[in-house]
């Protein structure tokens, strides 16, 4: 997916999706997500459900099996060009 799909596919997640997600790019567990948002562990782990779902639904993932490392992959090198995007919360 080059930078302009991922930015729509990113605008298409709620705010709690999107900080999940930015948090999982930083490298943090699921339990230290949670503590930092306030949310159970199990929490965290319903919104990267929906992520992984939302995210298999695009056709450059569609023969993928998305999980943590393939958000990983598609989104820390984004974020990373695109600091910016942090502050759209």
């Amino acid at each position: 997916m080059d930078d302009i799909h991922l930015l729509k596919f990113y605008l298409k997640l709620r705010h709690r999706q999107r900080e999940v997600l930015e948090l999982v790019c930083a490298g943090l567990s699921n339990d230290e997500i949670g503590a930092g948002l306030y949310i159970t562990s199990s929490g965290v782990a319903e919104h990267l459900t929906t992520i992984y779902a939302e995210l298999g639904n695009e056709e450059a993932y569609a023969d993928r099996r998305v999980n943590r490392a393939v958000l990983i992959s598609a989104f820390a090198p984004f974020f990373a060009r695109h600091p910016e995007m942090k502050q759209l919360q």
